[in-house]
């Protein structure tokens, strides 16, 4: 991925994997907030750094799409948050969500961070399919994102395309000049990026 992945120290797990294991997703909990911060605050620069309470929330509302994976000495290695919204209004950063849609059709990618030790492991895209795969799994049939500055070629190369069209007033402010909001079909991934 990009300058974003960097990152300095992790916060150990008390789980160990085998020597050659690969790495493990799962489903993150309450208990690995410390170590989203710790991997957030290394990853993104200060003004996207969001609180422990915003983590909460999106765990409260959709755990079924937040994942972690796990490295050889049991680090978590990185992260996806993501969450059912509305299709074309990516949610805001620094924003706790009061409910999620009644009959969703859209999965939102929040964020998304891989520490540097798992990079070239294919972690992010591990990630990723096990979200996808819940997302189609759950009848959802579109996917998007907001890529932070320097991060939409990882995501291009994902098979996610710039959204067509979107409001000004909907894109918040908070995610920078740079940023850039990308869609997909989950069809088209599953085709694409699923095996």
């Amino acid at each position: 991925m990009s300058q974003h992945d960097k990152m300095r120290t992790m916060i150990p797990s008390n789980r160990q994997l085998p020597s050659g294991t690969p790495p493990e997703v799962r489903q993150l909990d309450v208990n690995d907030i410390p170590s989203l911060l710790n991997i957030q605050s290394s990853v993104y620069p200060a003004g996207y750094h969001e609180p422990g309470s915003v983590f909460h929330n999106r765990l409260a509302l959709a755990k079924r799409y937040c994942h972690g994976i796990h490295g050889q000495l049991g680090h978590l290695g990185g992260y996806l948050i993501a969450h059912p919204w509305h299709p074309g209004h990516p949610s805001a950063l620094m924003a706790h969500l009061d409910a999620l849609p009644d009959t969703p059709t859209h999965l939102h990618i929040h964020d998304l961070a891989v520490h540097p030790e798992q990079q070239g492991k294919q972690c992010a895209q591990r990630l990723l399919r096990h979200t996808l795969r819940l997302a189609i799994q759950a009848g959802l049939t579109t996917a998007g994102l907001v890529a932070v500055p320097g991060a939409a070629n990882y995501w291009l190369a994902m098979g996610f395309k710039p959204a067509r069209t979107i409001a000004p007033p909907l894109f918040p402010d908070n995610y920078g000049a740079e940023a850039v909001f990308l869609n997909a079909s989950l069809a088209l991934l599953q085709d694409h990026f699923l095996p």
